[in-house]
């Protein structure tokens, strides 16, 4: 809601209007206007599910959208029969706090981030403070962040894309600071790579998906997990929270299962529970960077994991 392509206008959205009326302007944000702004997304999503006559269905979110399809998922999980969480953030919990940095030991230009942060300043805004340098601002992000990876055409159509959503009037994203939170640790001592940066500085959930789903009491789908290999949102933990999800599915499976299903086991293969995708030649936006291997393995695994 209030980002994207979706209506901006708070007035004409009811569910917009009461995010506004939950959000300070200028302070951190209570775990109870964070529960309620979480409700209010999921809620909405719930509302347009029945709209749409929908008994079931299966969940694919990217990025935030990727951490509200969790929180969905969480909350009604009952009408969904898979769920699909493509570079989602806020799924780890976040760093000790013994590891945080504190707030005097900053970096100056960190600490106003930190504070345009708190006071939701987003990028968005930037760009459309920026008037008409904006659409360069944005255009130019797109060539450094993809490595030109486009030309002509399609880069035209892509970074056109990109700032006309930009510049639309703000709302869903003054939520960020609500749902999320930016952390900064020490340098682990003789880390080096992508796996050496546990417990990373990063943007994590207040209210992070992994614990959440390992003491989930009743799931009846798998999730599957995807990241770009080079993916900023990637963390080293990932392959233990699928194992994680997995073993607590499977023992959930056991435990329903009738003693006579136990003693005649069908051919049909159990489903796996959980799993962990990697899409090589990508980072954090899979879904344009390697578009054919990411909808390919989608398919493949929402037909074993999904439609038997």
């Amino acid at each position: 809601l209030g980002m994207g392509c979706s209506d901006r206008n708070a007035r004409k959205v009811p569910r917009l209007h009461r995010l506004h009326t939950m959000l300070p302007n200028h302070q951190d944000c209570s775990l109870q206007v964070t529960r309620k702004v979480i409700d209010e997304f999921v809620d909405g999503l719930e509302e347009l599910r029945e709209q749409e006559n929908l008994e079931e269905f299966t969940l694919a979110g990217h990025s935030l959208g990727g951490y509200l399809s969790g929180q969905y998922a969480l909350k009604y999980p009952d009408r969904l029969n898979g769920l699909i969480l493509i570079s989602p953030v806020g799924v780890p919990d976040a760093p000790r706090e013994e590891d945080r940095l504190p707030h005097r030991e900053l970096d100056w230009r960190i600490r106003i981030l930190k504070e345009l942060w708190q006071w939701n300043v987003t990028p968005q805004g930037l760009v459309r403070f920026a008037g008409k340098r904006g659409e360069n601002m944005v255009l130019n992000a797109i060539d450094r962040r993809f490595d030109r990876r486009w030309s002509g055409d399609d880069a035209k159509i892509i970074g056109q894309y990109t700032y006309q959503i930009t510049k639309q009037p703000g709302n869903g994203e003054y939520c960020l600071n609500a749902l999320l939170e930016p952390i900064f640790t020490r340098p682990v001592e003789g880390a080096a790579g992508r796996e050496g940066r546990v417990g990373r500085t990063g943007v994590y959930a207040k209210f992070p998906l992994d614990t959440q789903f390992r003491n989930m009491a009743h799931r009846p789908w798998s999730i599957l997990l995807i990241f770009g290999e080079q993916d900023w949102l990637y963390y080293p933990e990932a392959s233990l929270s699928v194992q994680a999800w997995k073993d607590a599915f499977q023992k959930q499976q056991q435990q329903q299962q009738h003693p006579a299903t136990q003693r005649h086991p069908t051919d049909q293969k159990p489903k796996e529970g959980a799993e962990l995708l990697m899409v090589p030649d990508a980072g954090h936006h899979l879904y344009l960077e390697n578009p054919a291997f990411l909808n390919r393995k989608v398919i493949e695994w929402v037909r074993n994991e999904v439609f038997r």
